[in-house]
């Protein structure tokens, strides 16, 4: 429960800020990973010290009732709806690996998404880049 809201169901916060004219967004994320280390994967007969690391994510997240969504519904009624929604999905991938006094990196990243603005449904404009950063160092 959070302060000042007396349930998540009943529209508005207890403070009255706004009145009734917005519900509170709820936001659901779900996250997947695999991950491992491998010290010395190059085995003992090679001679300097030397490991990978590396994860792979995947992730899906949803965002209901934006707020930004707030509208009259449709056909006169004088109702307040806030159907708005926002949903993303994607890869994400680290790896480390370390040889002696060298190193490398790589960094990569793809989301994908769509969003309701309580109009119509569109892709998600405001999800990053895809991104790949590798790195090189000593």
């Amino acid at each position: 429960m959070l302060p000042g809201y007396t349930d998540v169901s009943q529209v508005g916060p207890s403070s009255r800020i706004c009145g009734d004219l917005y519900q509170p967004e709820t936001s659901r994320s779900v996250e997947w990973g695999l991950s491992t280390r491998q010290p010395q994967f190059l085995g003992d007969g090679f001679k300097l010290k030397h490991s990978l690391s590396a994860k792979l994510t995947f992730f899906r997240n949803r965002t209901d009732h934006l707020l930004e969504s707030i509208l009259a519904q449709s056909g006169g009624s004088g109702l307040i709806v806030q159907d708005g929604w926002e949903q993303r999905h994607g890869t994400e991938l680290e790896a480390v690996l370390d040889i002696g006094p060298a190193f490398s990196s790589l960094a990569a990243s793809r989301i994908r998404g769509d969003a309701f603005d309580g109009r119509q449904p569109q892709p998600l404009t405001t999800a990053p880049a895809d991104s790949l950063h590798w790195s090189l160092g000593w």
